[in-house]
C-alpha cells in the first residue's frame, strides 16, 4: 500500500486476520489551541483554524475496519488486514492534504491529525465493521467546533421598588457546531452603565441570572451582558434600562435653613424639592394647614412683600406612591414699632393726689423693642424690653404732668406722650383787702384779693363771717408752671356802696370736686364820725 501523504512513513502491515471494516470512535487529544474541560468525555471541543490530533481506540476493531463521518457512505479511511491504511474516497477535496497519520498503527491505537479545522469538520466520527455495517459499541466520538455565542437578550422587569429585589436574565444561544451538540459551559459578564458588576453582598450572578436584593436607587441604569462559551465571547447585548422607584428621603430648601429671617416689606422666595421616583407632588401649607401652592418635583413659596400678619410657620409636604416627608419652615419677619400702646387708657390720665398710678407701655416689634419712659425734664424714669411700667405709689401735684414713652429697635422707633392730670383740693395762697375808698361812716367801696391753687379749677367766694353771706369772686388764671400740675388763680371782689353795717371779718372760700378751704379772716373796720 502507498503512504497517505508524501513524507509520511510507510505503514506497517498488520498480521493476517479476517478482513473487518470498522467505524472507529475518534478520541481527539488537542495538541494546539484551547483545552476543553470536557476532554475525556464522549465529545471534544476545538476552534476553527486549530489543528486537532485524533486518537482511535481500535482494540475491538479487528484487522480490517473503516472510518466514516456523520454516518456518511463515503468513508474517510479503510484499514485492511495487511496493515495498509488508505483514504477510501480520494475525491473528498475537503479533507485532502489535511490529515496526517501520527506514529504506528497498533492493535489498540491509531492517531491522525486534522489541520486547519473548519466548521464542516464538526460532527460524529465512528467505526464500523466491514461486513454487515455493524457499529462497534463505544467507538464513536463527537467533534464540536466552538463558535461565538449569539448576541444575548436581557429579560426582566423594567422597574423595581427601592428595598425590594430584582432578577435580570441574560439569554444567549450556543452557535457551536453541530447544532445539536451537548450543552457546553456558558459564562456571563454583566455591566451597569459600562462598569462591570462584581458579585457579592446583595448582588449575585448565578448562571445567566443577575439578582439584586435590597435594591437602592444607585442600582438604576443601563444594564448589558455578554455570554462566553469555551472562551469565545458574544457581542454585548442591547441595553436594558432598569428604573428604581423610591419615595422621598429628605426635603430640600434652596440655600435656606429651617428658619428664614426677612424684613417687613421685602420679597421672599423659598424653593422646596425632593429626590423621588416617580416625581413627588410638592405642597406648601401654612399654619392652618391651608394649601398655599403646589407642583410636581418642586414648589416655590413666593411672597412679594412679607408682613407681620403672615403665618410664621410653613410646611413643605412631599409625597409619591412610595412614601412621604415633611419639613417645616419658620418665618421670622422683622419690623419696627408701628404704634405705641398704653394699657387700657388714653393719652390723658386723671388721678387724685395720693392715689397710686400704673401705666404699662408696649409696642409690637420684631426683634423686641427697648421701651423707655421719660419725664418732662427728659430724664429717664424706667425702661425695659417689650414693655416698661410707669409706676407711682402716690401721685402728687409736684410731679411732672407730661411723660413720654419711647420705643425702638433696629428697624425703627416711635414715641407717645401721656398727659398726667393730678387733681387735688384747693388752697388759698393770699387773701387781703386791697383798697378802701373814702373811709367814712359810709364807705364808697371795698375790694378784696384772693389767690388760690387747685385742680380742677375751684369756685371762689368772699364770705362775710358775721352774716355768712357770700359774694362770688371773679378769677383770672395766672401763668401755669411748665413743670408741675400747679395752677394758680387770682380772684377779686369789689363791694360798691359798702354799708358800715357790713364791717367785720371776711374770708376767702375755695372749693372743687376734691375738697374746699377757707382762708384766714380779714377784718374791715369803718370808723364812726
Amino acid at each position: 500500500m502507498t503512504n497517505l501523504y508524501t513524507g509520511c512513513p510507510k505503514m506497517k502491515e498488520m498480521d493476517g486476520r479476517a478482513v473487518l471494516i470498522l467505524f472507529i470512535m475518534l478520541t481527539l487529544v488537542k495538541t494546539e489551541g484551547l483545552v476543553s474541560v470536557t476532554t475525556g468525555s464522549d465529545y471534544v471541543v476545538t476552534r476553527v483554524g486549530e489543528n486537532q490530533t485524533i486518537s482511535l481506540d481500535v482494540s475491538r476493531a479487528g484487522g480490517e475496519f473503516r472510518v466514516s463521518f456523520n454516518d456518511s457512505t463515503e468513508y474517510l479511511f479503510h484499514k485492511f488486514n495487511n496493515s495498509d491504511l488508505k483514504r477510501v474516497n480520494n475525491n473528498r477535496t475537503l479533507y485532502r492534504d489535511r490529515y496526517r497519520v501520527r506514529g504506528n498503527i497498533t492493535s489498540s491505537v491509531f492517531r491522525l491529525t486534522l489541520y486547519n479545522v473548519t466548521t464542516e469538520d464538526a460532527g460524529i466520527y465512528e467505526c464500523q465493521k466491514f461486513e454487515g455495517n455493524q457499529r462497534v459499541p463505544g467507538c464513536k466520538q463527537l467533534l464540536i467546533v466552538a463558535r461565538n455565542p449569539s448576541q444575548p437578550n436581557i429579560t426582566g422587569p423594567a422597574s423595581a421598588v427601592s428595598g425590594g429585589s430584582v432578577t435580570l436574565t441574560c439569554s444567549s444561544s450556543s452557535r457551536s457546531l453541530p447544532p445539536d451538540h451537548p450543552p457546553l459551559t456558558m459564562n456571563y459578564t454583566w455591566k451597569r452603565n459600562s462598569e462591570e458588576i462584581q458579585g457579592g453582598g446583595d448582588v449575585s450572578v448565578d448562571g445567566p441570572n443577575l439578582t439584586m436584593k435590597d435594591i437602592s436607587r444607585e442600582k438604576a441604569g443601563n444594564y448589558t451582558c455578554q455570554a462566553k462559551e469555551e472562551e469565545l465571547k458574544s457581542d454585548w447585548s442591547a441595553r436594558h434600562v432598569l428604573d428604581v422607584q423610591y419615595g422621598p428621603n429628605t426635603v430640600h430648601f434652596n440655600e435656606t435653613h429651617d428658619k428664614v429671617t426677612a424684613t417687613e416689606g421685602d420679597p421672599l422666595t423659598v424653593r422646596c424639592s425632593a429626590d423621588c421616583n416617580p416625581a413627588c407632588t410638592v405642597t406648601w401649607l401654612d399654619t392652618s394647614r391651608q394649601k398655599v401652592t403646589s407642583g410636581q418635583r418642586e414648589a416655590v413659596l413666593s411672597i412679594p412683600a412679607v408682613n407681620r400678619s403672615l403665618s410664621d410657620l410653613y410646611t413643605c409636604h412631599v409625597n409619591n406612591t412610595h412614601g412621604n416627608k415633611s419639613r417645616n419652615l419658620k418665618l421670622d419677619i422683622q419690623y419696627g414699632p408701628y404704634t405705641v400702646q398704653f394699657n387700657e387708657i388714653d393719652d390723658k390720665v386723671t388721678a387724685t393726689e395720693g392715689d397710686p398710678l400704673t401705666v404699662t407701655c408696649s409696642a409690637d416689634c420684631n426683634p423686641t423693642c427697648t421701651v423707655t419712659w421719660w419725664d418732662t425734664y427728659k430724664q429717664r424714669v424706667t425702661s425695659g424690653h417689650r414693655e416698661a411700667v410707669l409706676s407711682i405709689p402716690a401721685v402728687n401735684r409736684s410731679l411732672s404732668d407730661l411723660y413720654t414713652c419711647h420705643v425702638n429697635n433696629t428697624h425703627g422707633n416711635k414715641s407717645r406722650n401721656l398727659k398726667l392730670d393730678i387733681q387735688y383740693p384747693p388752697s388759698v395762697k393770699t387773701f387781703s383787702d386791697i383798697s378802701i375808698n373814702n373811709i367814712t361812716r359810709k364807705v364808697d367801696s371795698v375790694s378784696f384779693l384772693c389767690v388760690v391753687d387747685g385742680n380742677p379749677k375751684p369756685s371762689v367766694y368772699l364770705r362775710h363771717d358775721l352774716t355768712n353771706r357770700t359774694y362770688p369772686m371773679t378769677c383770672e388764671t395766672l401763668s401755669k408752671s411748665i413743670y408741675t400740675s400747679h395752677q394758680y388763680y387770682e380772684c377779686t371782689h369789689t363791694n360798691e356802696n359798702f354799708d358800715v353795717f357790713l364791717h367785720g371779718a371776711y374770708s376767702c372760700r375755695a372749693e372743687n370736686t376734691v375738697g374746699h378751704v377757707d382762708s384766714r379772716a380779714v377784718v374791715v373796720t369803718v370808723p364812726s364820725k
